[in-house]
């Protein structure tokens, strides 16, 4: 006698879903997940966009802003600003969002290729130490520039609200700080509105000290 062999599996049928207009649609595929992929480069980003960082409040972060920016051949611009300060409060929006929406420097024709980085520094955090004696911060606020150095441009700093809150002013001043990048210029240059010294502006920018808030 034959043996019969009786297969327990069913028949695999490969289902349909039909639609509303009764025409069957196509069988369905199972889906694979893609796996999001986020790509981190240590390239710089595209030329002449602006940076804003987080407020520095240690000697440590600052030198690693310096370092960056001397890579990038763009400036560093840093707000001193101390939490007495009440002009500080009311300048430091004014003058970030020049920067960071207005984008001022951006298209500065400059070595590095435009663009600025802004970072409000807090002169009296705990852990700052005599940070500010260092750069000859004496007046609060104080815009003060850093140009592919640890040197700071004290010839071009800015310490006087008046010419922070001028928008057409600290456009000139931006831009030209940007365009100054490739240049590696440092402590000297510019000289303050009203006195000496050479560079685009003459004596149109900057005082090393004075004119507080």
């Amino acid at each position: 006698m034959a043996s019969i062999r009786i297969s327990l599996r069913a028949p695999l049928r490969q289902t349909t879903c039909r639609s509303s207009f009764g025409t069957p649609a196509p069988p369905s595929r199972p889906s694979i997940p893609r796996r999001s992929q986020r790509c981190f480069s240590t390239t710089p980003r595209a030329r002449g966009s602006n940076r804003i960082y987080t407020p520095i409040t240690n000697p440590t972060s600052l030198s690693t802003l310096l370092l960056l920016h001397s890579n990038l051949r763009t400036p560093l611009l840093t707000f001193w600003t101390a939490s007495w300060c009440s002009t500080c409060r009311s300048l430091l929006p004014e003058v970030q969002k020049m920067i960071e929406e207005d984008g001022y420097g951006e298209n500065a024709l400059a070595a590095g290729g435009g663009g600025v980085g802004f970072v409000e520094v807090r002169v009296d955090a705990p852990d700052m130490g005599d940070l500010g004696a260092k750069y000859f911060i004496t007046s609060i606020p104080t815009l003060l520039a850093f140009c592919n150095s640890e040197e700071p441009r004290t010839g071009t700093m800015l310490v006087k609200a008046e010419e922070m809150h001028d928008r057409e002013y600290m456009k000139m001043w931006i831009e030209e700080e940007a365009r100054k990048a490739g240049g590696g210029g440092s402590g000297g240059g510019g000289g303050g509105k009203g006195g000496g010294g050479g560079g685009l502006f003459g004596g149109l920018f900057g005082m090393g000290g004075g004119g507080g808030s």
